[in-house]
């Protein structure tokens, strides 16, 4: 149970960090980018297109460095982690912050939103694994080989 905990620990605080480094990056990073994170009115018109090309249904939409989809996804992931975060440290130290968790219904229902929080990320991380390997093979290479794999193989 001790080596669960730890891991536990690890990769909570690999989430935290690398959360900070990716907010730093975006704003004040050589290649900023949060301007482009913000979802528009082109995004709300390419957000049904994308499911459907998604779900291999529809052709691909023309969107601009991150689709409608992913937005949502990098808006709403800090958001969760840092409600994760929360629930976490109440969880951690229940009878020095029982006054918090009772913002959040009680232990139980932080816990239960801890829970919750937990199965969304490894759903946007099994969706976006997924979706690498499937409609972006080519810049998974090209960001960890340097290579574009061409039509005779790599």
């Amino acid at each position: 149970m001790n080596l669960v905990r730890n891991l536990h620990f690890f990769f909570m605080y690999s989430l935290i960090i690398n959360g900070i480094v990716r907010f730093y990056y975006s704003f004040f990073g050589k290649y900023k980018d949060y301007d482009e994170i913000v979802l528009n009115s082109r995004d709300i018109k390419t957000m049904w297109p994308q499911i459907k090309y998604y779900l291999f249904i529809g052709n691909h939409p023309e969107v601009g460095k991150y689709n409608p989809l992913q937005k949502i996804a990098y808006i709403s992931l800090p958001i969760m982690a840092v409600v994760q975060a929360i629930t976490g440290v109440i969880l951690y130290k229940p009878e020095q912050l029982s006054s918090l968790a009772g913002y959040f219904g009680g232990l139980a229902a932080v816990r239960g939103l801890h829970y919750i929080f937990m199965w969304l990320f490894i759903a946007i991380v099994a969706i976006h694994v997924y979706l690498v390997f499937t409609a972006a093979y080519e810049q998974f290479l090209f960001m960890f080989f340097g290579k574009i794999k061409n039509q005779k193989g790599m």
